[in-house]
């Protein structure tokens, strides 16, 4: 995402905690990260502080936050997933999704890097992208070829909406389900734009009791596209249950 470093710090009066680095500063970014921060939720990551400081002469961003053992980025490489451990996976982020929508949010940049894996919890992380729905302000998303993946077709045109998130999740069901990605595109980041741009998918044979969650979150047209919510009712009968 936009956060540049990390760095884990132990505090032994009170807990460990990591501390991201954003490497610019502006009154916009900050009064956004001074939102998400607000948010509290089981499955998002907690942030405790934000601030600004200069360092040679740059003035900079930062963010305490709860630390993480791991992330799902690190669990898909150790080899293949169950059924049981993806449903468990995607239930946890839709249930992350569904309150940061619910609070007029999104993330735009889910990937299974930035899904942190804490106790047993998965969490959302990497608060740098996180916009309010009604902010005009205009923000440069990175293009690097591992967000770009997971970007929706309609994010070239500038069209921010929950839906995209939730494209996002449709692409990394397919990561989770097949050890695929849904694009070839032979290290060529202009090739793969114009894929995506194009909703030009390659779309291997999928479980099936994951396959009309995969095609509702991936509808080209995002105002047909499935919500966190229609996630977490189809997850039901395939075997997840919210907890009490």
């Amino acid at each position: 995402g936009v956060f540049h470093a990390s760095e884990m710090v132990r505090n032994t009066s009170v807990q460990e905690v990591a501390i991201k680095v954003i490497p610019e500063s502006s009154d916009d970014k900050l009064i956004e990260l001074q939102n998400a921060r607000k948010l509290e939720h089981s499955n998002l990551i907690k942030a405790y502080s934000v601030g600004e400081f200069t360092f040679l002469n740059t003035e900079m961003l930062y963010l305490v936050m709860e630390l993480a053992q791991g992330s799902l980025e690190n669990h898909i490489a150790k080899g293949s997933l169950s059924a049981d451990e993806i449903k468990n996976i995607t239930a946890q982020v839709a249930q992350g999704l569904n309150y940061l929508h619910g609070q007029n949010k999104v993330h735009r940049d889910l990937k299974p890097g930035n899904i942190l894996k804490v106790n047993q919890q998965y969490k959302l992380a990497d608060f740098g992208l996180i916009r309010t729905l009604n902010n005009k302000s205009h923000t440069q998303t990175v293009h690097n070829s591992g967000t770009i993946i997971y970007m929706p077709p309609e994010a070239f045109r500038g069209d921010i909406s929950s839906a995209w998130d939730l494209w996002s999740l449709g692409i990394m069901l397919i990561e989770m389900t097949t050890n695929q990605l849904p694009y070839k595109f032979n290290n060529d980041i202009n090739q793969l734009m114009a894929k995506v741009m194009n909703c030009e998918l390659q779309i291997p044979s999928l479980p099936k009791e994951f396959k009309p969650i995969i095609e509702g979150c991936l509808q080209k047209d995002r105002k047909q596209r499935w919500t966190a919510q229609q996630v977490l009712n189809a997850l039901q009968p395939v075997g997840w249950n919210s907890p009490p």
